[in-house]
């Protein structure tokens, strides 16, 4: 059984005990918000939700029981994140699971100043867990997209095309626009 069908089976029969309807949709709520909790942990939190929670369990009621401090949670996310840095580099793109991880990294310059840091690994570690909590209590409502790499960037097509600015050499040679 995989960690999606797990949840979803105890999202499931805690549905029954506290007689609430579980979505696909709601599963997938709780498989993301819970994504960064080791299998085990997240395995005794939902038993002990069962044995504690007087109303069905929100995802911040599981992660709490599951003993996850945002310090062990964004050591975790710092770790996957420098790992897919070493193991992918900065010419491919990639795609995190947690979308905090993005966020952050989006906002220490993108995927391709993660990978390349001018700064001491040590800064740059405490800037991204710093930068980790603020963001996650955000997580919900945070988009879940994939960090571009060089590569990437340099095969994007315009959104806009029409604002695409026209060659100047080509205006230049003599002709007007309309090609007179």
């Amino acid at each position: 059984m995989n960690r999606t069908e797990f949840i979803s089976q105890s999202l499931t029969v805690l549905g029954a005990i506290y007689d609430k309807e579980v979505t696909p949709q709601l599963t997938e709520v709780y498989v993301r918000a819970t994504a960064h909790i080791p299998a085990e942990d997240l395995k005794n939190s939902l038993n002990r939700c069962v044995a504690e929670c007087k109303f069905f369990p929100k995802p911040a009621e599981i992660i709490e029981r599951a003993g996850a401090d945002i310090e062990t949670i964004a050591a975790k996310a710092w770790t996957d994140a420098t790992d897919a840095a070493a193991r992918i580099g900065q010419y491919n793109g990639v795609h995190f699971q947690d979308p905090v991880v993005t966020k952050v990294i989006q906002s220490m310059g993108g995927w391709h100043a993660f990978c390349c840091p001018e700064q001491e690994q040590h800064w740059l570690r405490k800037h991204f867990m710093d930068l980790y909590g603020c963001y996650y209590s955000e997580r919900d409502s945070l988009r879940d997209v994939p960090l571009m790499g060089i590569a990437d960037q340099q095969t994007v097509t315009p959104i806009f095309p029409d604002y695409i600015v026209p060659d100047t050499k080509q205006l230049t040679d003599g002709e007007d626009e309309d090609g007179s």
